[in-house]
């Protein structure tokens, strides 16, 4: 059980004030008294003592435990009205620990400016060193397993600085809240989120997550009277704050706004011949003959620019005995189209490498052939088929596929798996800061799917049998015109978790076929239908907090400053009594691209 307190709602997502758990991190002890009664004469009794401890982080984050940083690590943006947070995969984290006995949370953020960093920098040392540095108020207890020859990574700071960037203990609990998805029913979409009160300057701006476990009292942070105080920083991430309109700006509006939209394929060309190729998504690549000679091929991936296919798409037929099969030569041009033969050989090479794919289908071969025979015997025509047990081995329905392999089968129409340079075969067709816009070429996956049945036909009698067995067993998906996009962009690594959303041209959604992110910078996503337009919004859990709209506010603006100096915030001037009115107040608005797509 946990306890929820405080919630407001916004268009889908809700702001609570807290996700505390039951039980903290720490010992505990658990008692039970028990007694034997007969015929209502006590015989025995005695008491169970049982010691256990709640664990939970204290020292480092794993990288699984962020599910987002704002300002993205390693960004360059106009962030100066931006407060800095970061969000926690488990949003009961930030009540886990205390930092007084006030059910006050125990992470906090703390922003350095560059001098600042320059001068007081992440120091790595032992449990024991650290705790020497703790004065007696601390009262710090180690978890059990903890040794004082353990590393933490702490950042030790004048008590004067501290005094002016950390909050009071009233601001710590408005800077921790949690994010769920829609309703209350959706926790286990939510995340907790730690936002600073410091305001990014210009230049370049460090960040630590740092614990502030036993360290507060009643008015604040507690220094005892040391010079300086050591915290242990538990994620540390940097960031560059530039002017508005700086060239090099990386805010989320900046990177929409410059995002190159076209179609993927490489830049035309001014021979006649080349330009056909090139606008149907093909590259010039490097082919080496069975001969061993080398020399030039034209190839096209899954992807292609437009909705007709290739010239090469008149020339396949399934099924195929080669690869060689496969290949078409222009002879206006005098070059090789290897684009469908790569796509066969693929699917042999995807099949070879799953032992489990492999094993299904040699089965499911098998099944069919003796099916086959079966039937052949049952016959009317059979010198056979009057005997009974002829009759009992004949099958009545034909074997049904294994579930792994339909799905894996279903997979590769979506194009899971499929190595990235078989989908984009040069870069320039996806430059930095772009999107990309494509249909999927039906020739291309049946042409892939073919090889991978390739690999388990064996000769035998009942072939005119096994291929309508494997016609039956490629379609059991209605096929579906499928168009989709590629994003190459800062984006998908500062703000993870795009929402994506393909409208048709009737102006209805088109439903999503498949997402992937093939890179750190790069998404793919495939719909069923042409896309009209498509909309990529950032999700409710990286929507940041912004003072801009406050500037505004001259009754306000003159008093938010506890030092203005240093870009420090005095919470308490926006009268706000909750984590969630307080998130909800100083709530971004989402940002949004949206691009247009006709189909020629």
């Amino acid at each position: 059980m946990t306890e929820i307190l405080n919630e407001q709602k916004q268009p889908g997502y809700t702001f609570r004030d807290s996700h505390r758990p039951t039980l903290l991190s720490g010992a505990y002890k658990l008692t039970s008294n028990w007694k034997v009664t007969v015929d209502q004469i006590q015989k025995i009794s005695g008491e169970d003592v049982a010691d256990f401890w709640v664990a939970g982080e204290r020292f480092s984050l794993k990288p699984s435990d962020i599910q987002a940083v704002y300002p993205p690590e390693g960004s360059r943006g106009s962030y100066e009205d931006c407060l800095p947070h970061i969000a926690l995969v488990r949003d009961t984290l930030p009540w886990e620990r205390m930092a007084t006995g006030q059910k006050t949370p125990w992470l906090a953020l703390l922003l350095l400016n560059e001098a600042e960093a320059a001068k007081y920098k992440l120091q790595t040392i032992t449990l024991g060193e650290y705790c020497r540095k703790l004065p007696a108020s601390a009262k710090f207890e180690p978890d059990p397993g903890q040794e004082d020859s353990d590393q933490v990574q702490v950042i030790e700071l004048s008590s004067e600085l501290i005094l002016a960037l950390l909050p009071d203990t009233k601001e710590l609990a408005l800077l921790c809240h949690v994010r769920a998805k829609g309703g209350v029913n959706d926790s286990p979409e939510s995340v907790a989120v730690v936002v600073g009160k410091r305001l990014p300057s210009h230049g370049r701006n460090t960040i630590h997550l740092v614990s502030v476990e036993g360290r507060y009292n009643d008015s604040g942070f507690d220094t005892a009277g040391q010079a300086s105080c050591a915290l242990i920083s538990l994620k540390s991430w940097t960031f560059t704050c530039e002017e508005i309109n700086h060239p090099e700006t990386e805010s989320l509006d900046g990177l929409f706004a410059r995002l190159n939209s076209s179609w993927l394929q490489l830049p035309p060309s001014l021979n006649e011949m080349a330009r056909l190729y090139l606008s149907s998504g093909c590259v010039p690549l490097p082919h080496r003959f069975r001969t061993g000679e080398s020399g030039v091929s034209w190839y096209a991936g899954p992807l292609i620019p437009n909705p007709y296919p290739s010239p090469a798409a008149r020339k396949a037929t399934f099924p195929a005995r080669s690869a060689d099969d496969l290949l078409w030569f222009d002879e206006g041009i005098g070059m090789l189209n290897i684009t469908y033969a790569a796509a066969w050989e693929l699917g042999r090479l995807l099949v070879m490498q799953n032992r489990r794919i492999f094993a299904s289908l040699q089965t499911w071969r098998r099944q069919q052939i003796r099916r086959a025979h079966a039937a052949a015997a049952a016959a009317a025509d059979s010198k056979a088929s009057h005997l009974p047990h002829i009759q009992r081995a004949c099958p009545q329905t034909a074997p049904t596929p294994p579930t792994e392999l339909t799905n894996w089968i279903d997979g590769l129409r979506r194009l899971r798996g499929i190595p990235f340079k078989y989908l984009v075969a040069d870069e320039r067709m996806l430059p930095q800061e772009s999107i990309r816009f494509f249909s999927v070429d039906p020739q291309w996956i049946n042409a892939l799917l073919d090889g991978a049945m390739s690999i388990v036909r064996t000769p035998t009698e009942q072939e005119e049998h096994c291929q309508e067995a494997e016609k039956k067993l490629l379609n059991i998906a209605p096929r579906q015109r499928v168009t989709g996009a590629l994003l190459r962009s800062r984006v998908v690594t500062g703000w993870p978790g795009l929402q994506v959303a393909a409208l048709g041209a009737d102006q209805q959604p088109l439903a999503l076929y498949h997402s992937a992110q093939l890179s750190p910078s790069i998404l793919l996503y495939l719909f069923v239908g042409d896309i009209a337009s498509l909309t990529i919004q950032q999700t409710p859990e990286t929507l940041h907090l912004s003072v801009e709209k406050h500037k505004q506010n001259s009754s306000i603006w003159p008093y938010i400053w506890k030092d203005k100096t240093k870009g420090v915030l005095n919470l308490t001037a926006l009268k706000v009594d909750s984590a969630s009115s307080f998130a909800a107040t100083l709530l971004h608005r989402i940002q949004k691209l949206q691009a247009l797509v006709k189909w020629q």
